[in-house]
């Protein structure tokens, strides 16, 4: 029996990333693609990815809202960016 699937971010809101989500986990994920499309600083994509060791695709992908980020990709980029994105502070 597989999994059911889940809502992707940008289903959680009427304007991905514009709007923000009523769904807590959405509204991490919407949160991270605010401070990750920020903390770019004008870098492409492409760039942010190959620095990071993540597959370009990966990236666009969790900036659309059309996939969730996993810790993988999470820790890569922050630690590639050298900034925090995921949580500043407690729940």
């Amino acid at each position: 029996m597989g999994r059911t699937p889940r809502e992707s971010p940008r289903e959680l809101t009427s304007s991905w990333p514009d709007v923000p989500c009523d769904d807590p986990a959405g509204e991490i994920a919407r949160q991270f693609v605010l401070k990750l499309v920020q903390a770019t600083d004008g870098q492409s994509i492409r760039a942010v990815a190959e620095k990071a060791g993540v597959n370009e695709g990966t990236i666009r992908r969790v900036i659309a809202g059309e996939s969730w980020p996993d810790l993988r990709t999470i820790a890569r980029v922050e630690i590639s960016l050298k900034k925090r994105l995921y949580r500043s502070s407690a729940i």
